[in-house]
């Protein structure tokens, strides 16, 4: 029987893990035909860029794909009701941002970004933006209706399109100039979601296919009723996300100021900023997202046996998902640590990094429980808690970066990044353990009667 039910739960853990590593092999497949193409020089432009991109979108996007998917699953009858509203609030804070691009992108890269280089690719944000708008709302409604092979499929498509763009254009950017190499990266980016965006339409029921538009223009679905259930559930859903967004946006810029002021050489500040975030950081990360997958298939487990009361079987899936992630985190890192410099020139033809990645490799190890802490905490429905240590661990990011900068140049940047992952994985995992231990304490005290109740209380006290 134990071998039976060891054998369901594997089956779609392994089909889990298949599929997102080959998304992930897609992604970075891209990543790498992008990095020999369009060069160093270009890459660091394009990391530079990198969080001002992910904040703009995670503001476009508000929340509202997770909300979407949570009411489709609630009320499917009101899909089109809420499909319609999400996309006109989203597409009209993607306005508002790239009209916010156009006329400021000249005054953040010259003053915030302290490099002129990078006003191409920051137009480019203009474009990409709305079209990652629609493809997440489109893949909120799939969700929704519990069609997640079909977004899981989408991201595949995201990827082919982008490497097609990459194999056959990108060498046209690059040989341009810098600037242009920086922006055919965020055009490839662009084309990708226009990849996944049609692949989503093309497989949906013919009804919806033709008459799609219409329901945007047609003023029957868009609801302030329904606006106001897709924003209750967003706004508190994308907080974490946008204060991390917020933290990454100004690393480059405190990076760029402060050594701007100690007279360090603009093109060595830009060259180890891109070395860093766009070499060293994708490969020590690179795993991350078998933990991901791990996290999402324990989450259901978890949440069940916690609302569940059973407490053992909780902490049991925990401790599993953490020592899971650690192993895998540290076959990796043993890897990375002795063939840094090998797999660095097969990835990117390029060695320059190899004494960043063996320095960080084993710091980086701490990164594989920080999901599975922050996944736990949600599935508890501790997602306040989660929030709070997100705030904690980022401004004292932002601190540490400018307080080591002085003294550790570009290494200050991966510094005070390990730090504040420990901050908060420090914080989430003494969350985690009070309330198991809380929980342990209050069931104690079990009622019964009237003469037990002042022990009860006592009891919830404690």
């Amino acid at each position: 029987m134990n071998i039976a039910k060891h054998k369901r739960l594997l089956k779609p853990l392994f089909s889990l893990l298949s599929v997102a590593l080959m998304g992930k092999v897609l992604s970075m497949l891209s990543r790498l035909v992008m990095v020999r193409s369009i060069g160093t020089t270009s890459m660091s432009l394009f990391s530079l860029i990198n969080p001002l991109m992910i904040l703009f979108i995670n503001l476009a996007q508000l929340g509202l794909p997770i909300a979407t998917s949570t009411l489709v699953a609630k009320k499917p009858k009101d899909s089109r009701k809420f499909f319609v509203t999400a996309y006109l609030i989203g597409m009209g804070l993607s306005i508002v941002l790239m009209l916010l691009i156009f006329f400021l992108a000249p005054v953040f890269a010259s003053r915030a970004l302290k490099n002129d280089g990078t006003r191409l690719a920051i137009y480019g944000l203009g474009l990409l933006i709305p079209l990652v708008t629609t493809s997440s709302i489109i893949k909120g409604i799939y969700i929704g209706k519990g069609k997640v092979q079909s977004t899981t499929n989408s991201s595949i498509a995201e990827e082919i399109f982008r490497l097609l763009f990459l194999v056959f254009a990108i060498d046209y950017f690059g040989q341009k100039s810098p600037e242009l190499g920086a922006f055919g990266a965020v055009i490839g980016m662009a084309l990708g979601e226009v990849g996944q965006t049609l692949y989503l339409f093309f497989i949906a029921p013919r009804n919806v296919k033709k008459n799609c538009v219409g329901w945007l223009f047609c003023g029957k679905y868009d609801s302030i009723i329904a606006a106001s259930e897709l924003l209750k559930i967003s706004l508190p859903a994308t907080s974490s996300r946008l204060i991390g967004s917020l933290t990454y946006f100004f690393e480059p810029i405190i990076y760029t100021q402060v050594l701007s002021r100690i007279n360090i050489d603009q093109a060595k500040v830009l060259l180890d900023y891109g070395l860093l975030t766009g070499y060293v950081f994708p490969l020590l990360l690179m795993p991350g997202f078998l933990t991901t997958a791990l996290s999402n298939f324990f989450l259901p487990e978890i949440a069940r046996s916690y609302e569940n009361n059973n407490l053992a079987k909780t902490k049991k899936s925990f401790y599993q998902l953490i020592f899971a992630s650690l192993a895998l985190g540290l076959v990796f890192t043993l890897i990375i640590f002795f063939f840094a410099e090998p797999i660095l020139y097969i990835l990117y033809h390029d060695t320059s990094g190899k004494e960043m990645v063996r320095i960080l490799a084993f710091p980086f190890l701490i990164y594989y429980i920080e999901t599975p802490c922050i996944t736990t905490l949600h599935a508890l429905n501790r997602s306040r808690s989660a929030l709070i240590s997100t705030i904690v661990s980022s401004v004292l990011r932002l601190i540490a970066l400018y307080l080591l900068l002085k003294k550790f140049y570009i290494y200050a940047v991966a510094f005070s990044t390990i730090f504040s992952a420990t901050i908060d994985i420090l914080l989430n995992f003494i969350n985690i353990v009070c309330i198991f231990k809380g929980h342990n304490v209050k069931s104690r005290f079990k009622i019964k009667g009237k003469k037990d109740s002042l022990r009860v209380r006592v009891g919830s006290l404690l």
